[in-house]
C-alpha cells in the first residue's frame, strides 16, 4: 500500500501492490474509518426509510479501485493503516521552514503600532511550518492582528492567496484592521490596497494582488481556474467551513499547500470536526478564555447552570414526539420561557 497526494487538496491510497483478498480487507475498514454519521441522521426520512445510511463518507473510489482522500486526512489513514504502508508517505511538496528568528524578521518590518503578544507570534509561527491546521483562539486575542502578521510573512515569502471571511461587514472590518495596524506609515489606507483587494457583491472577482479579502458568497461565484493560481488560502471563523460552498473552495484550491483556519471555537458535533480536519487538518489550542483572564486581557466570568425539570405529564408527551416536535415544545413551553425572562 502507498499513499501519494494527487494535488493540495487531495491524496490516492493505493493497493495496486497488495494481494486482492488483503486489500479488500484494509479498503473495507479503511471506508469504514472515514465515514461518520451525520448530525440528526436518526431523524431523516431517508434514514428511516433504509435508503441513507446516515453517514458522510470523506472518501471517493478511483476506477483503479484505489481510495482517493482528502489530504487532511493523510494523517489519520497512516495512524490507523500506517504498518501496511511499504513506502514512506510524501508530501507533493516540501514541508515548508520558517524559523522563529526570521519570522522575528518579517514582524519586525511591518513597524507595527504595538508589539505583538506571545501567543500571536506563536499561531503565526505554527502556520508557516505547519500548512495544514486550524487555530483556536479565543475571543478577544486578535486574530484580525494574527492574520495580518501571517498573510504578511506570506507575501515576503512570494506567495498569494486568499482570506475568506463571513460576510460583508467582516471584510471591511478586516481591510479596516490593517489599516490601524499600518498606521505608522504615511497614508496607511493607501498603503494597504497597494497589495490589498477585496472581493464581494460590486467588486471586481480577481486574485490580482498579493492578498485578497473574499466573502464565500461572492468567492463560490468565481471562476474555478482562478483558484489554482493561489497559494495560500485561509479561513476567518472556521468552525463555519463546515458547509459545502467552502469545502468547495478549498478542494478547488489545489494548488494551495497553506491551508489555514481561525475560530474562537470548534463545532461540537463529530461530524463538523471531521470535515475540518479533512480540508483543514488537526486544530491547536493557541490560547483559551482562561489564558486571556490570567493575562489580565479578558473580564472574568461566572457562569450558573439551571436544570429544568418538567412533569411527568410532559416527559411522557415528549417521549413520542419526533426531534422537531420536541424542540418546537420546548422553545414555546411557557413556564420555561417565563423562568428565562426572569432571570434575565
Amino acid at each position: 500500500m502507498t499513499i501519494y497526494d494527487l494535488n493540495e487538496s487531495h491524496s490516492i491510497v493505493d493497493f495496486s501492490d497488495m494481494d486482492d483478498e488483503e486489500a479488500l480487507a484494509i479498503k473495507l475498514d479503511m471506508m469504514e474509518s472515514l465515514s461518520v454519521f451525520v448530525e440528526g441522521y436518526k431523524f431523516m426520512p431517508a434514514y428511516r426509510a433504509g435508503v441513507f445510511d446516515g453517514k458522510k463518507h470523506f472518501f471517493e473510489m478511483t476506477p483503479k479501485m484505489n481510495i482517493k482522500i482528502p489530504k487532511g486526512l493523510v494523517e489519520v489513514v497512516i495512524k490507523k493503516f500506517g504498518k501496511h504502508l511499504t513506502t514512506d508517505y510524501t508530501p507533493i511538496k516540501e514541508s515548508p521552514s520558517v524559523d522563529l528568528e526570521t519570522l522575528r524578521g518579517i514582524i519586525d518590518g511591518l513597524n507595527l503600532p504595538f508589539p505583538p503578544y506571545d501567543y500571536q507570534e506563536k499561531a503565526v509561527y505554527i502556520a508557516l511550518n505547519q500548512p495544514r491546521k486550524v487555530l483556536v483562539a479565543a475571543t478577544g486575542s486578535g486574530k484580525s492582528l494574527i492574520l495580518y502578521m501571517l498573510m504578511h510573512a506570506w507575501k515576503s515569502l512570494g506567495l498569494k492567496g486568499l482570506l475568506i471571511v463571513p460576510n460583508i461587514g467582516l471584510a471591511e472590518q478586516m481591510r479596516g484592521d490593517f489599516i490601524d495596524y499600518s498606521k505608522n506609515y504615511d497614508n496607511p489606507d493607501e498603503v494597504v490596497d497597494e497589495y490589498l483587494h477585496l472581493v464581494y457583491g460590486g467588486k471586481e472577482k480577481h486574485f490580482d494582488k498579493p492578498m485578497t479579502i473574499s466573502t464565500w458568497q461572492s468567492a463560490i461565484r468565481m471562476n474555478k481556474e482562478s483558484f489554482l493560481d493561489l497559494e495560500y488560502v485561509a479561513i476567518d471563523e472556521a468552525h463555519l467551513a463546515t458547509g459545502d460552498s467552502l469545502q468547495h473552495l478549498l478542494s478547488i484550491s489545489e494548488n494551495c499547500q497553506y491551508k489555514i483556519g481561525l475560530t474562537g471555537t470548534l463545532p461540537k458535533n463529530h461530524e463538523h470536526r471531521f470535515t475540518l480536519a479533512a480540508t483543514l487538518g488537526k486544530s491547536e489550542q493557541i490560547i483559551n478564555p482562561q489564558g486571556l483572564i490570567e493575562r489580565g486581557l479578558a473580564t472574568p466570568v461566572q457562569i450558573t447552570m439551571w436544570y429544568l425539570n418538567y412533569n411527568e405529564d410532559e416527559k411522557k408527551q415528549v417521549r413520542r414526539m419526533n426531534y422537531q416536535k420536541e424542540m418546537k415544545f420546548t422553545e414555546e413551553h411557557f413556564k420555561r420561557n417565563n423562568f428565562i425572562a426572569k432571570l434575565a
